[in-house]
């Protein structure tokens, strides 16, 4: 019953209309500090939703209009998935509902290195920083 009730809740939860949180960075270009001195560094070019990571190159020349007005070559950037709020928040739901017998499971099972209960723990860390 407990298995059942834990795929409908994920079965709810990747029915939605999945975006993922992108951010495009590039080493090229450099940045000055107060003093005027030259800085290597990264530029932060933007922030999409995309389904995947194509979508959101795409996205990104069609929302930040001002990169078509600088040398930066957004075939060289760089795209790293970062988690939405909606999706943390999935993540917590999941977590929260299989904490309390996923927690007695493995006490019962004398707290073995290899349990899923791990893995929750893991995730609870993410969400309560």
């Amino acid at each position: 019953m407990l298995i059942r009730r834990f795929f409908v809740l994920l079965r709810h939860i990747f029915i939605k209309d999945i975006m993922n949180e992108y951010l495009f960075y590039t080493t090229e270009g450099y940045t000055f500090d107060p003093e005027l001195g030259e800085i290597e560094n990264c530029q932060l070019l933007g922030r999409v939703l995309a389904h995947n990571a194509e979508e959101a190159k795409r996205n990104l020349i069609k929302q930040e209009l001002w990169l078509h007005d600088t040398a930066f070559d957004v075939n060289n950037a760089v795209a790293v998935q970062i988690l939405t709020k909606s999706q943390m928040a999935d993540i917590k739901t999941v977590v929260d509902f299989l904490w309390t017998s996923e927690s007695y499971n493995y006490k019962k099972c004398g707290k073995p290195e290899k349990h899923i209960f791990k893995t929750l723990e893991k995730l609870r860390g993410i969400y309560e920083k």
